[in-house]
C-alpha cells in the first residue's frame, strides 16, 4: 500500500498523462473568452507573420484554417455566472515572493504570498470551469476530467480513456480513445486526438460539416502545433506535421519531441539516453534544422509567443519539484521557484500570459494553484482548499 506521500505524487503525475449548462446568446462567460481570444488572436496572427515570412508558402489550404481572419464569427456562449472582477493590483497579505538570491525554504502553502487569482481557464474539485473570473459547467460527468476546451459552442473533454466532443446543447456529437487535446499559438484553433484520426479546427466558425479529420501516423500522439497545423510524435527522433498543402510529413529532428511553439517554429523535448546517463532536454528549430541547446532542464510548455519555455530538472526523480521560465532559444533561466519542502508541483503547467505561469502546488493536505513571472515573482493564485488523492484538485484547460 502506498503511504500518503506517494499517493500525492501519483496524483500530481496522472494529471500530467492528461460547462451542466447550455450556451445561451449574451452569456457573460462567452463574452469574456470572446474579448480575451480576440485580443490574443490579433497579438498571435502577428507574431505567426514573422514565422510564415521565414517559410516558402506554395499555397495556403483552405482545410488548415489556423488564422481565420476577415469575416466577424459568433464566439461560443455558455451560461455563467459573473464573479466580481479581482482587483488588477491585489494587496498580498504578504511582501511578493522574489526568486533571485537565497531566501529560507517554503514548506507550507500559506507561506506563499497571495496575488491575483489566476485567469487560465481551469476545473476546479467542485466541478466548475473558470476563466477570468467567470464560471460556467462542463456536460457529463467532472470527476475524472483530465483535459477540456470549448469547440464550436460545445466542449471536446478527455476523461481518462476516453475523449468526447459535445455539441452547444451538451449532446455527444463523438467519443473514443483519447489521445490528448491542444491548441494553436493564437488560441483560435483547437485539435484532439482519438485514436489514430485528428480533428482540428477553429473553436468558432459559423461553418458546417464540423472538424477536419486527418489520420496520423502509427504510435505517434498529438504534441502541439506548428505552423501549418497539428504536429504528433512518436518515441523516436522524428515528428509528423502539416506542410502548406494540409498533408501529414514526418521528418527527423535532433530530439524526441514532446512539446512545440507554433509561433517560433521550435520543438522541445529530450536528447541524449537513459542507459547511457546522457539524458538531457533541448530545444529544436524547425526551420534552421538545428539543435539550439540541451542541458539539465526538460522543456514542457512553450510561451504562446514562444521567448520563453516551461520547464523542470530532466532528473527529477518522480518529482517535478521545481519550475522554470527558460529563454526558448538558449536555455538560460530567466525564472525558477523558490526553494519549496513538502510542497509539491504538478506536472502540467499553464500560461497564464507571456510572462506568468500557472501550476498546482500541493502539500500532504492542502492544494492551490501557484503562479511564477519572468521577473521572478512567486505568489499563491488561488485560494487554499483540502488534497484529494483520486485526482488533482484542479485541470486546466488544454494549451498550446
Amino acid at each position: 500500500m502506498m503511504n500518503t506521500e506517494d499517493q500525492l505524487q501519483q496524483m500530481l503525475r496522472r494529471q500530467a498523462d492528461r460547462f451542466d449548462d447550455l450556451p445561451g446568446a449574451g452569456s457573460d462567460f462567452g463574452q469574456v473568452r470572446a474579448r480575451a481570444r480576440g485580443i490574443r488572436r490579433r497579438r498571435r496572427q502577428r507574431a505567426a507573420g514573422l514565422v510564415a515570412a521565414a517559410v516558402v508558402v506554395v499555397t495556403v489550404p483552405t482545410a488548415v484554417l489556423l488564422h481565420p481572419g476577415g469575416t466577424t464569427v459568433p464566439t461560443p456562449s455558455h451560461h455563467g455566472t459573473p464573479l466580481p472582477s479581482p482587483s488588477p493590483s491585489p494587496s498580498p497579505t504578504h511582501a511578493p515572493h522574489r526568486t533571485q538570491g537565497s531566501s529560507p525554504a517554503i514548506h507550507d502553502l500559506a507561506a506563499i504570498p497571495r496575488g491575483a487569482d489566476a485567469t487560465v481557464g481551469y476545473l476546479d474539485q467542485n466541478g466548475v470551469v473558470h476563466y477570468q473570473g467567470q464560471t460556467g459547467r462542463l456536460p457529463g460527468d467532472p470527476a475524472t476530467v483530465t483535459q477540456f476546451h470549448d469547440f464550436r459552442g460545445g466542449w471536446v473533454v478527455a476523461r481518462d480513456l476516453k475523449i468526447t466532443q459535445y455539441d452547444q446543447n451538451g449532446n455527444v456529437v463523438r467519443t473514443g480513445a483519447n489521445n490528448g487535446i491542444k491548441v494553436s499559438s493564437d488560441r483560435v484553433t483547437v485539435a484532439w486526438q482519438s485514436g489514430r484520426t485528428v480533428f482540428y479546427g477553429p473553436d468558432n466558425t459559423m461553418g458546417n460539416g464540423g472538424p477536419t479529420q486527418a489520420t496520423a501516423p502509427a504510435g505517434e500522439s498529438i504534441i502541439g502545433f506548428l505552423p501549418y497545423g497539428p504536429a504528433l510524435a512518436g518515441d523516436g527522433n522524428k515528428i509528423t506535421t502539416m506542410d502548406n498543402a494540409g498533408r501529414f510529413v514526418t521528418q527527423t529532428v535532433g530530439l524526441i519531441a514532446t512539446t512545440t511553439s507554433q509561433s517560433a517554429n521550435l520543438v522541445g523535448g529530450l536528447t541524449g539516453s537513459v542507459a547511457k546517463s546522457t539524458l538531457a532536454g533541448g530545444v529544436y528549430d524547425m526551420a534552421a534544422h538545428t539543435l539550439l541547446w540541451s542541458g539539465p532542464w526538460r522543456p514542457v510548455s512553450f510561451s504562446d509567443d514562444g521567448k520563453y519555455v516551461a520547464a523542470f530538472p530532466v532528473a527529477h526523480n518522480g518529482d517535478v519539484g521545481t519550475w522554470a521560465i527558460l529563454d526558448a532559444r538558449t536555455g538560460k533561466v530567466i525564472a525558477r521557484t523558490p526553494k519549496l519542502r513538502k510542497v509539491y508541483l504538478g506536472y502540467t503547467p499553464a500560461w497564464q500570459d507571456d510572462d506568468t505561469l500557472t501550476f498546482t502546488g500541493a502539500t500532504l493536505t492542502q492544494s492551490a494553484l501557484l503562479t511564477l513571472k519572468t521577473d521572478g515573482t512567486f505568489s499563491r493564485a488561488s485560494d487554499i482548499v483540502p488534497t484529494k488523492y483520486t485526482k488533482s484538485p484542479f485541470v486546466f484547460e488544454a494549451q498550446p
